[in-house]
């Protein structure tokens, strides 16, 4: 049989940046509304910004980054034309989310040239993106009260900004997986069938 091994390192830096747009976009322009329900005697600004999407303002700015650091190292291991064993491990140190290990071990059998049966097992890690923790905005929706549509505000948040803290949003957490798998090989001429 033989024997292959592979490491590597990489370091990464990622960088999320939501700057304010035009200011007519979102710039309240001052007239107020007198004919929404209510609104007679305690009128209402009306909705700033172009149309329903409001531009990015001064309150969605956003510069932030964050860098990673991994190593990781795969082993394989053939013996004698039949099992291929295979070991792979990741490390990895988020600056946001801290350090982490992975890894999967996985082996395939040939009984003959024809069938052949594989499985593995594998943990994963996932850190949520910058743009999950950090994006937000704010738009315009219509909602009926009393038989009348009515523009009211709505946001989406940043996750570790005061409106999350203030609604008791817990903060992102990673996702970690363990999977498992297994599967055949069936190979018959020019046909090869595979399922897992």
């Amino acid at each position: 049989g033989s024997v292959t091994l592979a490491f590597g390192a990489e370091y990464r830096e990622e960088r999320y940046k939501l700057e304010a747009g035009e200011l007519s976009s979102y710039v309240d322009g001052g007239m107020l509304n007198q004919t929404c329900p209510g609104c007679d005697t305690n009128p209402i600004a009306y909705v700033p910004g172009f149309q329903l999407f409001r531009g990015f303002a001064p309150v969605n700015e956003v510069d932030t980054k964050r860098h990673n650091i991994s190593v990781y190292f795969d082993l394989d291991a053939e013996f004698d034309n039949n099992w291929l064993i295979t070991g792979a491990m990741r490390l990895e140190d988020y600056s946001d989310f801290g350090s982490t290990s992975t890894g999967k071990i996985s082996a395939r059998y040939a009984f003959d040239e024809a069938f052949a049966f594989r499985s593995s097992v594998a943990s994963g890690f996932r850190a949520p993106s910058m743009q999950q923790k950090n994006f937000s905005s704010i738009s315009t929706q219509f909602v009926e009260v009393d038989g009348t549509l009515v523009a009211q505000e709505r946001g989406t948040f940043r996750n570790d900004g005061m409106v999350a803290d203030l609604a008791g949003v817990p903060t992102l957490k990673e996702e970690n997986a363990v999977s498992l798998s297994a599967g055949f090989v069936v190979r018959q001429s020019a046909l090869t069938v595979t399922a897992d």
